[in-house]
């Protein structure tokens, strides 16, 4: 699904589509505007389908009778945790890229910020960092032991997985049958609560040193993911850029 704000290499293709069935005149800039929306409106108009400007899975499905090729389902997965966090689709695969620590699975449990929220059960708080010691905390207080853990690829606070998941039992569960997902979603949610990580995001070229600072904290440079951040997004660029040349070949 792309709709109005939404941006990237997906509303690309859309708007050249449109551009080539007539319903678009404008340059295929990647943003979903206004114009763009009005355009998706009258190709939906046209195919005799709800005209909502939204270009989701009906409307795919008669675009597809047309010859367009379709959002393929990474893509249109990306795009919709972008849209969900503000940011670039573009940007957003290059944190995720640069974020990940190799291990979706990645968990850590934190006994003293688990102590902090209950003073009362200090003394039978679990001591170790380990899945098996967030389960007998969990044993303790489920909810406080999910909030008091790190979770995913990134390294995301549990605060923002229970509100993925609001929950606790599915939480655990979800992360458990499929941390990768679950793992861009906790990143997605992060964003959408760091304005100015999203305003460094969307800067052009994006503002690859605020951003990892805003992620990591001021010690950022010392780990160097605003050089992998920029890495990753040049490539993606320069892939982008490639495939383009191809297909106008």
């Amino acid at each position: 699904m792309i709709r109005f704000g939404s941006q990237g290499r997906t509303v690309q293709k859309w708007q050249a589509f449109l551009r080539v069935q007539g319903f678009f005149r404008l340059c295929a800039d990647g943003q979903f505007g206004r114009n763009t929306e009005i355009a998706t409106m009258r190709f939906q108009d046209a195919a005799g389908v709800f005209a909502d400007g939204e270009a989701g899975p009906i409307t795919n499905s008669f675009a597809k009778a047309l010859g367009f090729q379709g959002f393929d389902e990474a893509s249109a997965e990306m795009q919709a945790l972008a849209d969900a966090a503000g940011i670039k689709p573009d940007i957003f695969e290059a944190m995720s890229i640069a974020g990940s620590n190799g291990d979706s699975r990645s968990f850590t449990f934190d006994p003293a910020e688990f102590a902090k929220a209950r003073p009362g059960l200090k003394d039978q708080t679990p001591t170790g960092r380990s899945w098996e010691s967030f389960t007998e905390a969990r044993a303790l207080d489920h909810r406080e032991a999910i909030k008091a853990s790190f979770w995913g690829a990134y390294k995301i606070n549990g605060d923002y997985l229970l509100r993925l998941y609001s929950f606790s039992g599915d939480a655990v569960e979800a992360f458990d049958r499929d941390p990768e997902k679950v793992s861009l979603e906790l990143l997605s949610a992060w964003f959408t609560d760091h304005r100015a990580a999203r305003f460094a995001a969307n800067e052009k070229p994006p503002k690859f040193a605020a951003l990892a600072r805003e992620f990591c904290g001021k010690y950022y440079a010392g780990g160097g993911l605003h050089f992998r951040i920029e890495a990753a997004w040049k490539n993606k660029q320069a892939e982008r850029g490639h495939q383009s040349k191809g297909a106008i070949g």
